[in-house]
């Protein structure tokens, strides 16, 4: 009799452990379904923020195409008259010619040496101001 009563404790014990590993089972599954749900939400949080930061460089990248597309558009329909190139190259020989006096009048070096100083050739040598000129004696 007693070994039947424990065979029947034992199988009842067996039988709630049983029941005990299915329902943590269960709970693990569930547990690990509720990871995978968090673990795509957070992917999809970083995708919408991702998304975000590239929409707004797209949008800002396609207001410079279109600026640059308007300068082009505006640049195809300025056109140079056939006659500026060389109205630009009198102009400069114009500037050129009323320039030539003045240079000419610019400041030159004279050097002159007394009647008695035996002449000495020598080359010149620049201050660290670059404004004047010394020969050496």
């Amino acid at each position: 009799m007693e070994a039947l009563a424990n065979r029947d404790a034992a199988a009842a014990a067996a039988a709630r452990t049983h029941a005990e590993i299915e329902a943590a089972e269960t709970e693990e599954r569930e547990a690990r379904a509720l990871l995978a749900r968090l673990n795509t939400a957070v992917h999809a949080r970083d995708a919408v923020e991702r998304l975000a930061e590239m929409e707004r460089k797209l949008a800002v990248a396609e207001s410079v195409r279109v600026e640059i597309e308007t300068e082009e558009a505006a640049l195809a329909l300025l056109k140079m008259p056939e006659t500026a190139l060389s109205e630009l190259e009198a102009l400069a020989i114009e500037i050129a010619k009323l320039r030539a006096p003045a240079e000419a009048d610019s400041a030159s070096v004279k050097i002159a040496y007394a009647p008695d100083t035996p002449l000495a050739i020598g080359l010149p040598v620049l201050k660290p101001s670059c404004t004047e000129v010394a020969f050496p004696a």
